[in-house]
């Protein structure tokens, strides 16, 4: 299966070759999706992680916190050491990691894309924060962040702010032209970033636009890619709210 996931989003070039594709999860927080631009999605086909059901992510947005009943036998799942490394706080749980090694005899940029999305839009931004990256050749290199930053993409470096949070607090906007919102049914964010419609037909109340990642692959070397996500522990050991990473499929113009 992990295979088959990667071969999505790698292209397939003359003497390329993908190895050690592996899949470290629940299996019901991996899968593909088709469609999404009759969705609304700025991408149509690819690769879902989530700290959650992948099935949660489909709409309409008619929750405000919309998580399953969850099995104790299989919930929760582990986190992510490189993760955990990156936010440099509570543990995570629920990890959801795709890794695979690419090699080429020619040299390529592969672009990656990608948009974030959180059942803890908006009323979490300033509290929970589920991490995602794209870890090139090792834990010290993410090639998924904001837009001329080295902050990591996640609920509190992109997002629209809050009317009222969870704990009755206006919390303000965060680099906000990289948020969609999708219109929470009990929280609002700020205007004016708040959408009066759901955006998506998607649960999670709000997204990132489509990112970008921009990953060399030298000649003849082999480059290590490790995609992940997870729910933040915290205190409490959060396991809610869920986020998400769709992975764009490969296509001609995302290499050169």
């Amino acid at each position: 299966m992990a295979q088959n996931l990667v071969e999505l989003l790698v292209p397939d070039l003359p003497g390329l070759t993908i190895a050690n594709a592996t899949y470290i999860g629940h299996a019901s927080a991996r899968g593909t999706f088709s469609n999404g631009n009759s969705c609304g999605l700025p991408l149509d086909s690819g690769v879902i992680l989530a700290s959650g059901p992948v099935e949660n992510a489909v709409g309409p947005n008619d929750d405000s916190g919309f998580w399953p009943p969850f099995d104790s036998n299989l919930y929760p799942t582990p986190g992510d050491a490189d993760l955990d490394a990156l936010i440099g706080a509570a543990e995570t749980l629920d990890a959801s990691v795709l890794e695979f090694d690419v090699s080429s005899p020619t040299p390529f940029l592969l672009r990656v894309k990608y948009l974030y999305a959180s059942e803890e839009y908006p009323e979490f931004i300033g509290s929970f924060n589920d991490p995602m990256a794209i870890f090139v050749n090792g834990a010290m290199v993410n090639a998924a962040l904001v837009p001329g930053t080295s902050d990591l993409v996640a609920v509190h470096t992109i997002n629209g702010g809050c009317v009222s949070d969870f704990y009755a607090n206006a919390t303000p906007s965060t680099n906000p032209e990289y948020y969609v919102d999708n219109h929470d049914p009990s929280y609002s964010a700020l205007p004016p970033y708040q959408a009066n419609d759901d955006m998506f037909t998607a649960q999670y109340d709000g997204m990132t636009i489509l990112l970008r990642a921009e990953i060399p692959i030298p000649a003849n070397q082999t480059t290590h890619i490790k995609i992940a996500i997870a729910d933040y522990g915290g205190t409490y050991g959060d396991r809610s709210h869920d986020s998400a990473v769709f992975v764009g499929s490969w296509s001609p113009n995302e290499c050169q």
